[in-house]
């Protein structure tokens, strides 16, 4: 009987997302056993520190990739947006399972009589009483989306996992809330849906494959390759690589604040969108593409060289 050692980080989404792969996994393949194995990365090292706010996305999947490559494990999971373009030589990814919601969210103070905040409700709030709307976020992306789209916000770096996140917002009296993505909050039922309120994509253009779970392996496995490829689907994996190839060819990367989002509109039929902002400054660029499905890898390319050719360079650095 084949056991399949899965490595993964420890937190405890990570271990929930490692959870729903391996269950799918077992559920479509009955004589397999899983083994999950627990590696704590640089990332998770440097959480609590100073040092957490210098670390790039290689820190949360550096050692993950290397028990790969030395065959300590078989497989690795990871929340999709966390995994960079430059993967190690000899690994492959691909996409699992359904891809939760893409939306970034607000969560707000509580109230005295229960429940939380929205949004609308704290802004106006902050307003009327002439303070500050200060939110939470270590996301460049989404301290440059929030700024633009509402100037009196003051961001404030705001780290951590999920339920750490949260409870930070509970203990801080200075934070009128803080921003999440709603895949997290969801996967673990850490909030109810009434206690958020979404960022609609006009505010906040997602993460690249935020939302998404994959799959890490070595390229030579292609006995696991067939067993993942049960678990995904020729749209999931045109949304995820679509997404990919537009951050791959701006040179995009945690240090610059771009949001790109691909989704299937219609049967056949994809919509792309790239907006990248300025960190310093309340102004951004988008493009956005529509195109049958099929053709997701050259119309992506295409959507980066056009905003390449109108100088979104410039905004990047």
């Amino acid at each position: 009987m084949q056991t399949l050692r899965i490595g993964t980080r420890g937190s405890a989404l990570a271990l929930y997302q490692t959870k729903l792969v391996s269950e799918a996994l077992c559920k479509a393949f009955p004589t397999l056993q899983t083994e999950v194995v627990e590696i704590k990365t640089l990332g998770d090292k440097k959480q609590g520190t100073v040092q957490a706010c210098f670390g790039d996305k290689k820190d949360w999947v550096y050692e993950l990739e290397m028990a790969l490559l030395d065959q300590s494990i078989d497989l690795a999971i990871h929340s999709a947006k966390d995994v960079p373009g430059n993967t190690e030589p000899g690994l492959a990814l691909l996409p699992v399972m359904d891809r939760q919601s893409p939306y970034d969210i607000f969560i707000g103070r509580t109230k005295k009589e229960g429940g939380r905040y929205s949004f609308e409700e704290t802004r106006l709030i902050t307003e009327a009483a002439g303070v500050s709307l200060n939110i939470g976020t270590a996301s460049l992306r989404r301290k440059a989306a929030l700024k633009k789209a509402y100037p009196q916000v003051v961001c404030i770096d705001h780290r951590g996992n999920v339920p750490t996140r949260i409870r930070k917002l509970d203990e801080d009296t200075t934070l009128a809330g803080i921003i999440l993505a709603e895949a997290g909050v969801v996967r673990l039922q850490a909030l109810s849906d009434e206690a958020y309120s979404r960022l609609s994509l006009d505010v906040s253009v997602p993460a690249m494959n935020q939302g998404i779970l994959a799959a890490q392996f070595r390229e030579s496995d292609s006995k696991l390759k067939t067993m993942l490829e049960a678990l995904s689907s020729p749209t999931l994996q045109g949304i995820f690589f679509a997404e990919r190839t537009v951050a791959e060819v701006l040179e995009g990367d945690c240090k610059t604040a771009i949001g790109i989002f691909a989704q299937e509109i219609a049967p056949s039929t994809m919509s792309l969108t790239c907006e990248v902002y300025n960190p310093h400054a309340p102004t951004s660029m988008r493009a956005t593409r529509t195109f049958p499905f099929q053709h997701w890898h050259a119309e992506a390319q295409g959507l980066a060289q056009e905003l390449l050719a109108q100088g979104v360079k410039a905004l990047m650095s």
